[in-house]
């Protein structure tokens, strides 16, 4: 998959969780030289992401990956994204984001499906999302094409209710147990 990069720095929210592990992977591969990247510290998230910028930077040691910790400034997550996006792209990055396009009970029927869209979610118009149109199931298969899925499945977590391990029973591990599992991949990460 190649990422068509823009004139602009670019700039990616990066969660420390798979997806966006995985987008950091393609903007280098695809020629990114500079990448700045920002975290909202989250549960834990900045240390997941910190393994992930430290794990790429191995691979790409050409690519300059910076990255920058957001202060979290509320619980509600909708307003922890928008404060997010909203600070990076004042700043002049064209900002790209590993959001994936929800699983219908078609793609993944062992899943819970209570999460709204994800696409109604994201203001679009401030950034690329690579991965909107795709699940995470397709992201684990992206990862698997260029060798990488192992080695990113161990560093990352995309657990909301957790700070170390997983749950496996928030939406977000089970999208993720259920995805792996459609690949028929084991889940190295899943503790």
């Amino acid at each position: 998959m190649q990422i068509t990069l823009p004139q602009k720095p670019i700039a990616l929210m990066l969660s420390g969780g798979f997806d966006s592990a995985v987008l950091l992977y393609l903007l280098c591969k695809s020629g990114a030289k500079q990448i700045s990247c920002f975290t909202i510290d989250h549960m834990n998230s900045a240390y997941y992401a910190g393994l992930v910028v430290d794990h790429i930077q191995e691979m790409f040691p050409d690519v300059n990956i910076g990255h920058e910790i957001l202060e979290k400034v509320s619980d509600n997550m909708m307003q922890i994204i928008n404060y997010g996006y909203g600070s990076v792209s004042r700043q002049g990055y064209f900002l790209f984001d590993a959001a994936t396009r929800n699983p219908t009970l078609e793609d993944l029927p062992d899943l819970p499906h209570s999460r709204p869209p994800r696409a109604e979610n994201y203001p679009r118009k401030l950034m690329d999302c690579p991965f909107l149109e795709i699940t995470k199931a397709e992201v684990i298969a992206i990862a698997h094409h260029y060798g990488i899925l192992d080695g990113i499945a161990a560093i990352t977590h995309s657990c909301t209710e957790t700070t170390a391990e997983r749950c496996g029973e928030c939406w977000q591990c089970l999208e993720r147990k259920v995805s792996f599992a459609k690949n028929n991949f084991v889940d190295v990460g899943f503790f």
